[in-house]
């Protein structure tokens, strides 16, 4: 199967059973090149499966195929419980749930392959087949309450259940419209990759963009960091994130968003999409806060949240909104790696304490170039101790078969500390000292 964009770029299936963006406004690009293969070749079979609610009764492909998606029932609530599983029938014992909750029009629901919903456990294998629709069902009730009493859903939807036909970011089936696909491999691709998206007087578009959103936010970690997505007037910004500082030890990871958005008033939202929870003895339970909000360098008044469960809360940012000031501090480590049978991991320690869960870098260091990891709180005036732990060397007897981590600079508040560098060929910590003033 092969499919062209609006603007000529190719994107061939060398498997059917596939997940694929065709028709878009730009060319799709992997590294700056056009691909030739399937999404799940590029990006390893799907993770998430990103859908946005609208209720409907209708299908509407990017490319019609029989058989890829069925609607029985007839939806038109604006607030409904919908339920996303691997069973045919929508009360099935033992079924894996992807995804269950109240949603309401306009929504994006994130079907999550790794964690079972109704268990909190693990899913084996972490992923959807090959053929990312196939054994894929969704359910619309009315309510929770009628979910929970076990009445039909008002609305089945059945995505290519034999597995022979790919499906499409954009295809609409019912009430739920593919919108995103996290692939195995870390992929990201969504809908809004694939258009200029504009909202009101600005743009969510990166070219010449003339506004900063910056988000400080951190986690109560349990089997895997907390993942969110976030909006600017309802507009998808970047992909799924992670955050991997620790709230415990008082400390944020800093995410910085361009775009151009105009210097009126605007709505963030913030949606926590893993929320994972043991209630047992010695059980554990993942959260995501938000500890503050900042635009164009002012940090506003109430854009601080906890999210306990899965959600978005919509926060207000520019124009008139109140401001307050923004915490104190601000530690950036420009990090590469030699990967080797996987990435390079650290752990980050401010004065021997951890601040942050192992966290994987990418950037090669024979590219020359750097990754940055930022992290903000209130250190305190005076000397601290910054360490930086490599935690997963590997060797396998080469230069060209050697894991190891390399920290190339640390700025403080805007400042880089001299002699902040160093190599790392295998397990430890390196240590720099840093200065703060307030």
């Amino acid at each position: 199967m092969t499919g062209t964009t609006a603007s000529g770029a190719t994107v061939t299936a060398t498997d059917t059973k596939e997940v694929e963006v065709l028709n878009c406004g730009t060319n799709v690009t992997v590294g700056g090149t056009a691909p030739t293969q399937s999404l799940t070749s590029i990006y390893g079979a799907a993770r998430t499966l990103e859908f946005t609610y609208n209720p409907s009764n209708t299908i509407t492909e990017k490319q019609t195929q029989a058989g890829l998606g069925t609607v029985t029932g007839s939806n038109s609530l604006t607030t409904a419980y919908v339920a996303i599983t691997n069973a045919s029938t929508a009360f099935a014992s033992g079924a894996t749930t992807y995804f269950s909750g109240m949603v309401t029009a306009g929504e994006q629901i994130f079907a999550d392959a790794t964690l079972n919903a109704a268990t909190n456990t693990p899913i084996a294998g972490g992923q959807f087949s090959t053929a990312a629709g196939a054994n894929v069902y969704a359910y619309v009730f009315s309510s929770e309450a009628a979910f929970l009493a076990g009445q039909a859903p008002v609305q089945t939807i059945s995505y290519n259940t034999s597995g022979s036909q790919a499906m499409h970011i954009g295809d609409q089936t019912g009430s739920l419209t593919l919108a995103g696909y996290v692939g195995s491999n870390g992929g990201y691709l969504t809908q809004s990759s694939c258009s200029t998206c504009t909202t009101g007087s600005g743009s969510g578009s990166t070219s010449g963009a003339s506004d900063t959103l910056t988000l400080n936010l951190c986690e109560d970690a349990y089997q895997g960091d907390a993942q969110f997505t976030v909006t600017v007037d309802g507009k998808q910004v970047g992909g799924v994130m992670s955050t991997s500082a620790l709230h415990g030890c008082g400390d944020g990871n800093v995410f910085v968003l361009t775009g151009n958005w105009g210097s009126t008033c605007h709505q963030v939202g913030i949606s926590f999409i893993n929320d994972a929870y043991n209630g047992g003895c010695g059980g554990g339970d993942r959260n995501l806060y938000v500890n503050s909000i900042s635009y164009d360098g002012s940090t506003y008044a109430n854009t601080s949240a906890s999210l306990y469960s899965n959600g978005t809360d919509i926060f207000s940012v520019g124009g008139s909104t109140s401001t307050v000031a923004c915490p104190a501090d601000v530690l950036t480590l420009n990090l590469s790696e030699d990967s080797y049978q996987g990435d390079a991991q650290f752990i980050l320690f401010i004065d021997g304490k951890q601040v942050s869960t192992a966290q994987s870098v990418t950037t090669q260091n024979s590219s020359g170039g750097s990754q940055a990891f930022s992290f903000s709180g209130n250190f305190g005036a005076g000397c601290h101790t910054v360490g930086v732990q490599f935690t997963n060397d590997a060797y396998g007897g080469s230069c060209s078969t050697d894991r190891n981590l390399y920290v190339n600079s640390v700025v403080v508040n805007g400042s880089t500390v001299a002699g902040a560098s160093a190599a790392l060929y295998s397990n430890g910590t390196s240590n720099f000292a840093i200065t703060t003033q307030h």
